[in-house]
């Protein structure tokens, strides 16, 4: 009996050490740390603001195609093919990488399932017949959605 009472210490303390260790991170030593830390808030979080990286926002002059993203490309690409006008009559004039909260890259309908799961993407504004449009994409261009668009 004696030996069974310290099998039962023994696995309750390791018991409590686990759940202790499941407990909440430790606060970051520098705010270096808070950045880098996979357990910070990151994306669509209540927590945390959304994280964004502009590449460049300049209305009136097209962004460098050398520094953008594929994904921005490709929605280029893609808006030029739906409004059948040659690529270069779409202008990339800003990309946000962006992290959406949802598969549907933050664009999703009220109808719509969307798996609650971080998607890298960016957010890409175009210009094409004096109209702008604004695109969500996942990280490698291959979904896209239209998000703002003028009226037909």
């Amino acid at each position: 009996m004696r030996g069974f009472k310290a099998g039962l210490g023994v696995a309750l303390l390791f018991g409590v050490l686990a759940l202790a260790a499941c407990g909440a991170p430790l606060p970051p030593d520098t705010e270096a740390d808070a950045v880098a830390s996979p357990l910070a808030p990151q994306g669509d979080s209540p927590l945390a603001a959304p994280t964004a990286a502009p590449v460049a926002a300049t209305p009136e002059v097209a962004v460098d195609a050398g520094a953008l993203p594929p994904a921005a490309l490709e929605a280029q690409q893609q808006l030029a093919s739906q409004l059948a006008v040659n690529l270069q009559e779409v202008t990339v004039t800003s990309v946000e990488a962006v992290d959406w909260s949802d598969s549907c890259l933050g664009a999703g309908g009220p109808a719509e399932i969307c798996a609650a799961v971080i998607t890298p993407g960016y957010r890409v504004m175009l210009r094409a017949q004096d109209k702008d449009y604004l695109i969500h994409t996942n990280a490698d261009g291959s979904s896209s959605r239209i998000v703002d668009a003028p009226a037909p």
